[in-house]
């Protein structure tokens, strides 16, 4: 039997469902915690350059004038809103995942991404809830998360 390729990064449909959702006037990226793994060992510029693709790869669509026309709103390049990796407790049940390395190299993609982004909105949460796993918000964790976002909408 075949086995078929899992889709784990967003790259592989970001411009499927951009395209789908048109036109775009916001757009809101939520990753780069999954790449902090141990099993990756990806370092923050690593992470950094994969998510300024979202933006690079937008910026590239809006240079044609026809796709300028059809997915922008008023034609207008979209603003940006990323939400860069949030804090972990490794010292938990996380351990098998994440460490004090990883939690370094979390801390420098807050410190330096704007640096490497440019003129984009940035939500850096450092001390938000947890669920036990040390991973996961928990219900007030998503709450304040989603006050936060709809303060930037």
């Amino acid at each position: 039997m075949k086995r078929t390729k899992h889709i784990k990064t967003g790259r592989d449909c970001f411009v499927s469902i951009f395209r789908s959702q048109a036109p775009v006037d916001k757009i809101i990226i939520s990753l780069g915690t999954n790449d902090l793994q141990l099993k990756y060992n990806k370092s923050h510029k690593d992470i950094i350059s994969d998510l300024i693709w979202y933006k690079h790869t937008v910026e590239n669509i809006y240079i044609d004038e026809d796709d300028r026309k059809k997915y922008f709103v008023d034609k207008k390049m979209p603003e940006f809103i990323y939400i860069l990796p949030f804090n972990f407790d490794y010292k938990v049940n996380a351990s098998v995942i994440f460490d004090e390395g990883r939690e370094k190299e979390r801390v420098a993609i807050v410190k330096e991404f704007k640096k490497y982004a440019g003129n984009v909105k940035v939500i850096a949460l450092n001390d938000i809830p947890l669920f036990d796993d040390g991973i996961h918000l928990n219900y007030e964790g998503n709450n304040q998360l989603a006050k936060i976002i709809m303060e930037e909408l």
